[in-house]
């Protein structure tokens, strides 16, 4: 319950920072590709809808095998957003690892 409440804070927050400043600067990756908030949150929404289009709900879990980019942040707030829990899987890790999880 508390990780659920969490994700509904981290994206009523990305929600309002958007409908509020959405030119605003929300991250750069360490290449140099950069979000605004505005992008962020449209992007966060349209991998919610692709993810609810597949049946994944609250509840369900999803792996983000993504290495740390802008559009990993945006996987994650869509997974988040699409009432889903991510789990991170290490694509260094050893297969059966990676499947497991």
């Amino acid at each position: 319950k508390a990780n659920s409440m969490t994700a509904h804070f981290l994206t009523d927050d990305l929600e309002r920072s958007a409908a509020a400043a959405p030119e605003s600067l929300a991250i750069v990756d360490s290449g140099g590709a950069s979000l605004t908030y505005g992008a962020l949150d449209r992007g966060a929404s349209a991998v919610a809808a692709a993810l609810r289009d597949c049946g994944i709900g609250r509840g369900d879990r999803v792996g983000l095998a993504a290495p740390k980019t802008t559009r990993a942040v945006m996987a994650l707030f869509g997974i988040l957003k699409a009432g889903a829990a991510y789990a991170p899987v290490d694509s260094a890790a050893p297969v059966e690892r990676a499947r497991r999880i």
